[in-house]
């Protein structure tokens, strides 16, 4: 009977192929974890939310402007009667994102019936500051 004797390089060949593959395999696996592990309607709902975030927000900052542009014109014309046609001339009032409509309390706080809607307390104290773009 004749002993033949592996070498030592041929015995590593074939662990390093098997340590090469199962990295192989967990790098796949983690590459395709990700696109994988999301169906698609998770990614359009969430791409709306964000949307519908960014025009809150949006409806937030004119909300301020359109106040502070009101402040300020009260401020520079005392004798100014609140004639809402003459304000819409004087100061520029962007539209809402959501098509919301602008209106202004007697607190002077600008509300919007989309996003910040005015206390039903107040609703009848309210003046229109935009047009109705419907």
């Amino acid at each position: 009977m004749r002993w033949t004797r592996f070498s030592p390089a041929a015995g590593r060949r074939g662990f390093y192929l098997i340590g090469v593959l199962i990295v192989l395999v967990i790098i796949m696996v983690v590459v395709m974890k990700g696109p994988m592990s999301r169906d698609p309607v998770s990614k359009v709902t969430t791409a709306q939310t964000q949307i519908d975030r960014s025009r809150v927000s949006t409806c937030m900052l004119n909300r301020n402007a359109i106040k502070t542009d009101l402040t300020r014109l009260l401020i520079t014309n005392p004798n100014m009667t609140m004639n809402m046609d003459i304000i819409r001339r004087r100061i520029n009032i962007p539209p809402c994102p959501g098509a919301g409509v602008y209106l202004r309390g007697q607190d002077a706080q600008v509300y919007c019936t989309q996003h910040f809607p005015a206390p039903a307390s107040q609703m009848q104290q309210m003046v229109q500051i935009t047009e109705d773009y419907e």
